[in-house]
């Protein structure tokens, strides 16, 4: 039934189903993770969908507690922790993925990753380690709005006049 519900994008219909879904599984002995996790991050989706971030944000960390190795978890928590300002546990999340997954990832992703690293550190005041990340982010995409954006912002603090204007050129 939850899958029909999905399958309609019916997620109000479908989210209270798969929330005692969760409970059963999570209260049975013959608990399976990789079940457990996937329906921890089925409901943050549909959460997501509905934009209810705070449930979708408690459900990804359910499914961490389930299963704290699983990519799929990583980023949709790390994103969500990225857009919500919890840089501390962003940054833990994303370098956990740099770190372990960086070869499963595609081009894009690289490029955001190193992107919201950029961010994150820039955030928490490290501008140097911001800058090697926003950097590195160019290298794999040296179009990355974003980053380039993020790059001319910090240029012109700096007055690094000459790589604001390179940086202006690539926009």
């Amino acid at each position: 039934l939850i899958e029909l519900y999905k399958s309609e994008q019916r997620w109000e219909t479908a989210i209270p189903l798969l929330e005692r879904l969760i409970e059963q599984t999570r209260d049975s002995d013959d608990v399976k993770t990789a079940n457990l996790r996937d329906r921890y991050i089925d409901l943050a989706k549909m959460y997501e969908e509905l934009e209810q971030t705070d449930d979708a944000l408690v459900a990804y960390r359910g499914a961490y507690e389930s299963d704290s190795d699983s990519l799929e978890v990583l980023k949709g928590l790390g994103r969500l922790l990225f857009e919500r300002g919890e840089y501390q546990k962003a940054k833990a999340i994303h370098l956990k993925i740099e770190r372990d997954f960086l070869a499963d990832l595609s081009n894009d992703e690289v490029v955001e990753l190193r992107y919201r690293l950029g961010q994150i550190f820039l955030e928490l005041g490290d501008d140097r380690e911001g800058l090697d990340y926003l950097e590195h982010a160019l290298e794999s995409n040296a179009y990355h709005r974003p980053t380039l954006e993020s790059l001319i912002e910090l240029k012109e603090r700096r007055e690094a006049f000459e790589d604001v204007v390179e940086y202006k050129k690539r926009l």
